[in-house]
């Protein structure tokens, strides 16, 4: 199985199953290939047959993804055994997990007749048994960035507001340096890796932020209720 035909199956699949590959960037593909060609080594597959892509593929629940994140960008996978069987009114980004968690939670004891196991960590949401560990439904979020190497450094100081100046000056290199790579089309590992993190710390915050807004907007929308109360009993 050549790279370029796993990638191309990759696609197909893709394309049948409706949903998004989690394969964003050359380095990633290339890593998920080698994932797949130790898959077969360990379980026994004919790397070179179509199937052993797809069940690769199936049983690799990170390779595809099911959306994007609309307020962070992250990729979203869902799965599950009732992952079909939830419908969420609530859209599924950062912000809403605690608006998320009780409508999942509601249908989910529906279903089962009792109330399952829930734990939200910092990138997903999990719902299952807890004696046999089945996954009834868990949402993961994974920062994906669209690495294309010598786009990466604009991509970096458009987001953040930065100058190549004040970018270098937050990981540690000079202007001249960056603009250096730019101009060249090539980046370091160590500036990619930096990069990355100034990223990721940049969501995060974002994240946080957001929210601490909807609970914001949830004590605000409490007080009202409670001014309103009391303006209706001191007016009796």
């Amino acid at each position: 199985m050549t790279y370029e035909k796993f990638i191309t199956l990759c696609e197909k699949s893709e394309k049948q199953n409706k949903q998004m590959l989690y394969l964003n960037n050359k380095t990633s593909k290339l890593s998920f290939y080698e994932d797949f060609m130790k898959y077969c080594q360990d379980n026994g597959l004919n790397k070179a047959v179509d199937s052993s892509v797809l069940e690769w593929i199936k049983i690799n629940h990170t390779a595809m993804i099911d959306q994007l994140d609309s307020f962070s960008n992250e990729r979203i996978k869902i799965f599950g055994s009732l992952k079909d069987k939830i419908q969420l009114s609530t859209e599924i980004k950062r912000g809403n997990e605690k608006a998320i968690i009780p409508e999942v939670l509601q249908q989910i004891t529906q279903i089962l007749g009792y109330e399952p196991f829930w734990h939200e960590g910092g990138n997903h949401i999990i719902f299952k048994n807890e004696k046999t560990e089945e996954i009834f439904y868990c949402i993961e979020w994974h920062f994906a960035f669209e690495l294309k190497e010598q786009n990466l450094i604009k991509k970096t100081a458009k987001e953040l507001g930065m100058t190549y100046k004040e970018l270098g000056e937050a990981i540690g290199v000079s202007d001249t340096t960056l603009a250096s790579s730019v101009s060249n089309n090539k980046v370091s590992a160590q500036i990619e890796a930096s990069l990355n993190l100034i990223l990721e710390n940049h969501h995060l915050k974002q994240q946080i932020k957001a929210i601490k807004s909807e609970e914001f907007k949830k004590d605000l929308e409490e007080f009202n209720q409670f001014k309103t109360l009391l303006q209706s009993i001191l007016s009796k």
